[in-house]
């Protein structure tokens, strides 16, 4: 998929007359073809914002078939062409393609991420790191995409060790030593002559949970 903005002309030559919703989502095809969108997902994006409905008015005030809020059709930014009146189902398909496409081109062509911005925002999905935690955010993606699951993005893992021997036991000097101590207990312990089948639960954990992490760490694992 290109993920460079296209400058588009439209000469739409669809009737629009009856204006039924297969009329709307056929010019929604179209525009979603204009600006190198899958047609399927605008169709369902504009589906889930509106049903179809020109003269759709949210609790919050998002207006229209592609539901642009006020202040976004007046300043989209991105490049984006502003829309004089979100309630005209032609400008509106067109804003809300162009938008979406902008949001693809800002996320790298990551659809999750492109829709989670149509739905809460650019700067939320950047401020974590992929689709919002957020339970309208999740189930919007889910209903368009047709996916299950948690689109959450991980926590970060723990910092890579910083080189030297130490750093498989960094942290403060306590940590340190709890963990050295706690490699030497295991080492007496292999060599003993009656080798248990397996070692207590706070022996295991250490003070303060430092010595799960020095277990974690050095690889070695608990007896079976």
């Amino acid at each position: 998929m290109r993920l460079s903005r296209k400058v588009v002309r439209v000469s739409w030559t669809l009737d629009l007359e009856p204006l039924t919703v297969e009329n709307f989502m056929e010019l929604a095809r179209q525009y979603a073809d204009e600006y190198d969108i899958d047609p399927e997902v605008f169709v369902r994006l504009i589906t889930q914002e509106s049903g179809g409905d020109p003269l759709a008015l949210s609790e919050k005030g998002a207006m229209g078939i592609a539901q642009i809020m006020p202040e976004t059709a007046r300043d989209p930014g991105y490049g984006v062409r502003p829309i004089e009146d979100p309630y005209d189902p032609v400008e509106g398909l067109r804003f809300g393609a162009e938008y979406f496409r902008a949001m693809l081109d800002e996320f790298g062509g990551d659809y999750p991420k492109a829709l989670a911005a149509y739905n809460a925002g650019a700067g939320r999905v950047k401020e974590y790191g992929g689709v919002p935690p957020f339970k309208e955010t999740q189930d919007y993606v889910r209903s368009i995409l047709s996916t299950s699951g948690d689109l959450t993005p991980p926590p970060p893992g723990p910092p890579p060790p910083r080189g030297g021997g130490e750093a498989l036991l960094s942290g403060e000097d306590d940590e340190e030593a709890s963990a050295m101590g706690l490699m030497g207990l295991l080492q007496g312990i292999a060599q003993a002559p009656a080798l248990p089948r397996s070692l207590p639960t706070t022996v295991l954990r250490g003070r303060g949970g430092s010595g799960t992490s020095a277990i974690q760490r050095l690889g070695v694992r608990p007896l079976a």
